[in-house]
């Protein structure tokens, strides 16, 4: 799937990858890729809904800033990804709005667990070498006893709010970021034991900074985290299918997630065929 996704969107761009730690890299190295591909060496072993997810995000964004590549953007992908419009036409989108950043958000207290989400702890990565059937429990039972008998954790001097994790930031704005992080290793400890910091911390950081002005700002009635999507067609729970291409089409968006390789191959397929087939495969940079 990362294979055809690669594949895909080589118009015009370097592709960084970072490939989970717990991944044997042989695998995807003894693959053909695009000499536009460069796969990460400062990889980290990624959970779901933890800081690891930030931590990666963090090294894609370190890497492609450090290429010194021209790039008109960064676009945030996942390997479940896949362009829904020629790639062509998102350079050309992209390099017309070159001060625009592609993130909304909403207030945090708008979406479920609410302001829980950064008040309690939350210990979605492992924290001992026990056995798993051991370990998962501890550290729900940790997560529970720490949230009641401590104080709710506080960020006094920052706006909370919550968006989409997938984004396209201007390389200024990316780097914003990180010098931020890097000057503040307080910010990014406070979000160690959020839950699901991925789609708190980028865009925190963006609403309180003068950054929000080159943003799509605020959705007031956002109510799920599908309806605050950035460049892509987002389901909560859904893979899609051949049965969803005809709205595939229709939409404005360039991506949808998610596919996988087995129940979404016919779509892939179409898509291949009636809406990527005419693609010119073309190094450079986005």
């Amino acid at each position: 799937m990362l294979h055809k996704l690669v594949h895909a969107i080589n118009y015009e761009a370097c592709i960084f990858i970072h490939l989970d730690k717990k991944t044997d890299m042989s695998v995807f190295l003894s693959l053909e890729w695009p000499d536009s591909v460069k796969f990460i060496e400062d990889r980290v072993a990624v959970y779901w809904g933890g800081i690891s997810v930030v931590n990666a995000t963090i090294s894609l964004i370190k890497s492609a800033l450090n290429s010194e590549e021209p790039f008109s953007h960064l676009v945030l992908l996942s390997g479940l990804d896949y362009p829904i419009k020629p790639p062509r036409e998102l350079h050309k989108f992209l390099n017309a709005h070159q001060d625009r950043q592609f993130i909304h958000f909403c207030k945090i207290e708008q979406i479920a667990p609410g302001l829980r989400r950064t008040e309690n702890y939350w210990f979605h990565e492992p924290l001992f070498s026990l056995p798993i059937r051991l370990e998962k429990p501890f550290r729900s039972f940790l997560s529970k006893a720490l949230s009641f008998l401590l104080p709710a954790k506080q960020l006094s001097h920052m706006m909370l709010v919550f968006g989409s994790q997938w984004w396209a930031l201007t390389p200024k704005c990316a780097s914003y970021i990180i010098q931020l992080l890097e000057e503040n290793p307080k910010l990014l400890s406070f979000f160690c034991t959020a839950h699901a910091p991925d789609e708190i911390i980028f865009h925190t950081i963006i609403a309180n900074s003068l950054y929000i002005k080159q943003s799509a700002g605020f959705m007031a009635n956002a109510i799920a985290p599908r309806e605050l999507s950035n460049l892509h067609v987002v389901k909560i729970g859904k893979v899609f299918k051949e049965k969803d291409f005809s709205q595939l089409k229709r939409t404005d968006k360039f991506f949808v997630r998610k596919l996988d390789s087995s129940s979404s191959k016919k779509l892939i397929c179409l898509l291949d065929k009636e809406v990527l087939s005419r693609q010119v495969d073309m190094g450079g940079a986005l």
